[in-house]
């Protein structure tokens, strides 16, 4: 009777520590996700601020060449 009361109470034991290696192991496995879906979206801010700044850069250009062009800056105020 004995033996199996510290049978129970070790398995018991072992059942709690595999329950804890489980969550462990499922908040490594949520936390590598997020991290990865973090990563990913900064890479796509990177990529949509490159191409806003990209067409900031291109306005800026066109502005230029047509106050260039009409040799007045005032009508382009609206752009």
């Amino acid at each position: 009777a004995e033996f199996q009361r510290v049978e129970a109470a070790l398995s018991e034991q072992q059942r709690a520590r595999r329950a804890a290696k489980r969550k462990r192991d499922r908040q490594k496995e949520r936390q590598r996700r997020l991290r990865r879906e973090v990563e990913e979206k900064k890479r796509e801010n990177d990529e949509a601020r490159r191409r806003l700044e990209g067409a900031r850069g291109l306005v800026q250009r066109l502005r230029e060449e047509i106050e260039r062009i009409t040799g007045e800056g005032r009508p382009l105020a609206t752009l």
